[in-house]
């Protein structure tokens, strides 16, 4: 079911207090049974959504928010769905991983009961991983189990993969781990605990601590360490510049060598998601469920209030505009929109 314009315009106006024409739309807003886990990106267009509670699992198409596949019993979830080719995967409750096809057909999948997992992500090999709060890393490609690792401690973020397959992973100790797409540990650093939110791009880890973001040097060197006043859970590369937030309420912009750009204040914490928009701003959404529209220069242009926490996870269309869960309706915003 989608909005209408007029009405998603008018909550937009409402949101900026009518005084900034540049606002930020709901371009549709569809319902499911019970509360959604956080949507994922699926192949062709579509946006991926599953029940946290309910085990219902459909497929929206992502210009529209119709139904295109389902919904289909599979299992409860927490996180947001992902697909590798036509294949797409949940991570039930329980930690058991689900692979289906777009008909809703079960597919072979390696047998783990994991327990409580954080959220999967495919690498470009392909591999699907995984890190349990039991202590384990599994990198998994269809049926095939390619590695199943301990590590020190709990995984409660989303690892991050680089483009040569070795995996990062922050834990609850304060360490950070690099381990490759065949198992071997070849990275190893320490922050501190706790350690989330870890992001790779080129040469260079970055992971959010208890009192600053650090960033590493893929040969094992620290790059910069920047005092936070409190944990940072969430980083993201722009290019060389980095972004990092947290329970400061703060989103901030650093450059190469840790020098801070800019500096946007939500007031309430930022868990997160945070995506770097078409033109290069960003959104952002905090603890009490306000999405902001953040300028690199750290400028808030617009904000909408969404009435509850969106999902920690979001998906992005190739239009530009962020799909995030908000209790059991998926909404897509347009960020960008110029009345």
């Amino acid at each position: 079911m989608s909005r209408s314009l007029w009405a998603t315009l008018g909550l937009a106006l409402t949101a900026c207090g009518g005084e900034d024409l540049a606002s930020i739309v709901i371009r549709w807003s569809t319902p499911a049974e019970g509360a959604l886990a956080p949507p994922g990106e699926g192949p062709d267009r579509r946006i991926l959504v599953a029940g946290k509670d309910s085990g219902t699992f459909l497929t929206l198409e992502a210009g529209t928010g119709r139904t295109v596949e389902g919904p289909f019993a599979l299992f409860p979830t927490l996180h947001a769905p992902v697909a590798i080719g036509a294949d797409l995967y949940l991570v039930s409750s329980v930690g058991r991983i689900v692979r289906v096809n777009l008909a809703g057909e079960t597919l072979p999948s390696p047998a783990f009961a994991l327990g409580r997992t954080g959220p999967p992500v495919v690498g470009a090999d392909g591999a699907l991983r995984l890190v349990a709060t039991s202590g384990r890393l599994v990198i998994v490609a269809g049926e095939e189990v390619r590695a199943d690792v301990t590590v020190d401690g709990v995984a409660e973020t989303a690892p991050a993969v680089a483009n040569d397959g070795v995996t990062y992973v922050a834990t609850d100790t304060g360490a950070v781990l690099g381990i490759s797409a065949t198992g071997a540990t070849v990275f190893t650093a320490a922050v501190n605990a706790p350690a989330s939110g870890p992001s790779v791009s080129g040469d260079r880890v970055a992971v959010g601590a208890l009192d600053a973001v650090v960033v590493f040097e893929r040969s094992g060197a620290m790059a910069f360490r920047a005092p936070r006043a409190a944990r940072v859970v969430g980083t993201l590369w722009d290019g060389s510049e980095l972004l990092a937030w947290g329970e400061d309420g703060k989103l901030e912009r650093y450059g190469p060598d840790g020098s801070v750009i800019s500096s946007f204040n939500a007031g309430p914490p930022i868990y997160g998601p945070v995506a770097i928009l078409p033109t290069g701003k960003v959104a952002v959404f905090d603890s009490t469920g306000r999405a902001h529209r953040v300028t690199k220069e750290g400028v808030a242009e617009a904000n909408l209030e969404l009435g509850q926490e969106a999902g920690r996870q979001a998906a992005q269309t190739e239009l530009g505009w962020v799909v995030v869960s908000v209790g059991g309706e998926a909404k897509a915003l347009d960020f960008e929109v110029e009345l």
